[in-house]
């Protein structure tokens, strides 16, 4: 062997070693990562049965979060996504996504719903245990970004979220594997925030929209100034009325007018006021602009909803 097949041969197990070093470093080095996310391996989450209305609070989660309706009426938020929230509703949600789900003080009936929180984890290491679940994981994830509403008409992703609720820690994952593949079959389902929506996870913005919301949820029977609303805030009208925007996908005024609106029907619904009482009691200050809003909204009049409902 000439010195330069020796200089060659001493080069090549230099780099093999080099390889198997890194390697067996980036292997100690995953190994540490599953030790230490170990605990976080889990699913957890609870069911609410309240006899009154549940309050607005704008916040998000660390996990996924699904999310059942199962009685009770009120309203989602997720994101820019603003609307009714109906019994046998299921949202799934990703981590850092602000949302909301409430009802108005106004409606004073049962609202109950089960929540199971799943730690971002748990999707993680089941494309390692189990690769048939690869494209499944990462189809969801892609969409809970935006936040799903889903329309279960078999009715089994409810059942089977109380039963994993049910059962010891141990015993919920293979129930969590038949959610997961339920909600995969499921074609009955809708994006809920905007594809350019960002996650921000700030929670200093997600305490001032919580306040802002509950100080309007709190007054929109009276006359409400964006001015002095600001000044609360100690913010100046126009970056109230951006940030607003840009936090929840509409402008204030929309916000009030819709819990007015949503007033008014309660009223048109559960007593024998006049409409024009109930205009006035619901925070407007004419007709005209009730009527044209109410419409808007409501894709009918005062006097035809109250005939539907009887």
């Amino acid at each position: 062997m000439n010195y330069l097949s020796l200089f060659n041969f001493i080069k090549l197990v230099y780099l093999l070693f080099r390889v198997c070093f890194s390697i067996i470093f980036l292997m100690k080095q995953e190994i540490r990562y599953i030790k230490s996310n170990l605990k976080k391996i889990s699913c957890s989450g609870y069911t609410y049965e309240g006899e009154d209305y549940r309050p607005f609070l704008w916040h998000s989660n660390d996990c996924y979060e699904l999310y059942f309706q199962e009685k009770g009426i009120g309203k989602a938020m997720v994101g820019d996504y603003y609307n009714d929230l109906k019994p046998d509703e299921i949202y799934l949600l990703a981590p850092k996504l602000p949302h909301s789900f409430y009802s108005p003080a106004y409606l004073h009936k049962p609202f109950n719903f089960s929540v199971l929180f799943i730690e971002p984890t748990v999707f993680d290491y089941l494309n390692i245990v189990f690769p048939e679940f690869e494209k499944v994981i990462k189809k969801l994830k892609i969409m809970a970004v935006r936040g799903l509403v889903i329309k279960d008409k078999r009715g089994n992703i409810p059942d089977l979220l109380k039963k994993c609720l049910s059962k010891p820690q141990l015993e919920r994952v293979p129930v969590l594997l038949e959610i997961i593949i339920s909600i995969n079959k499921n074609t009955h389902y809708k994006l809920l925030a905007n594809n350019n929506y960002k996650l921000t996870g700030n929670s200093v913005s997600e305490a001032k929209i919580d306040k802002i919301c509950n100080y309007l949820e709190q007054n929109y029977l009276s006359e409400i100034s964006n001015d002095n609303l600001a000044k609360k805030m100690y913010m100046s009208r126009s970056t109230l009325q951006r940030f607003f925007k840009k936090s929840t996908g509409m402008t204030i005024t929309h916000y009030v007018n819709d819990l007015r609106i949503g007033h008014s029907a309660h009223m048109l619904t559960n007593t024998e006021k006049s409409i024009t009482q109930i205009i006035f009691e619901s925070g407007f200050n004419t007709v005209s602009n009730f009527n044209r809003i109410f419409r808007k909204i409501k894709n009918c009049t005062p006097s035809e909803f109250r005939a539907s409902t009887d």
